[in-house]
């Protein structure tokens, strides 16, 4: 069951919790903003890292001024981007796709340390739109506090509490399993 699911059912029998958390793998952006959004719930539990190309030292994408306000992202160096569009990744989740002017990062000589690519020429990041962006740098912000690790220690080892259910053959599994309300 994935977590959307459960929050439906949950919802349906009205006893969603006001937050929930879970363990490392589970949260994603879109599910973390749908709890909230669709059903009130603070969902969390270990965000990934960055997925970024380029995330390592001064010229990650957290070093990068995003202001949506006015659609455009400034570099460490003070170079303001040129163009904004909003577009699909190739998982076909809505992006904003960002491009600096090549004339402005070619001959910067910090290019290579900023870009993936040997034979690139521009900096051209992909963004989350802003309410996932928010969402992830509050995420990773505060799960390297030790207070939100201490919170996240209810989740370490819950499996290891829960009783075993027997081994049984495949015959001998019921289906569906009953339900426990």
């Amino acid at each position: 069951m994935t977590v959307p699911e459960i929050h439906d059912s949950l919802a349906q029998r009205d006893c969603l919790p006001s937050e929930h958390w879970v363990d490392a793998g589970y949260p994603t952006v879109g599910q973390v903003v749908a709890a909230r959004r669709d059903h009130g719930v603070a969902l969390h539990g270990p965000m990934a890292a960055s997925t970024a190309a380029s995330t390592d030292g001064p010229f990650g994408q957290e070093a990068f001024t995003i202001d949506f306000d006015h659609e455009r992202v400034t570099c460490p160096n003070g170079v303001t981007s040129t163009q904004w569009h909003h577009r699909h990744s190739q998982q076909g989740l809505p992006v904003i796709r960002v491009r600096f002017d090549p004339a402005d990062c070619r001959d910067c000589p910090h290019l290579r340390a900023c870009v993936n690519s040997p034979k690139a020429e521009y900096r051209s990041p992909n963004l989350r739109h802003r309410d996932e962006h928010e969402v992830v740098q509050a995420a990773r912000t505060e799960q390297r506090t030790d207070a939100w690790k201490d919170r996240y220690k209810i989740r370490a080892g819950v499996g290891h509490h829960l009783p075993k259910r027997p081994a049984l053959r495949p015959a001998q599994i019921p289906l569906p399993w009953p339900c426990e309300d």
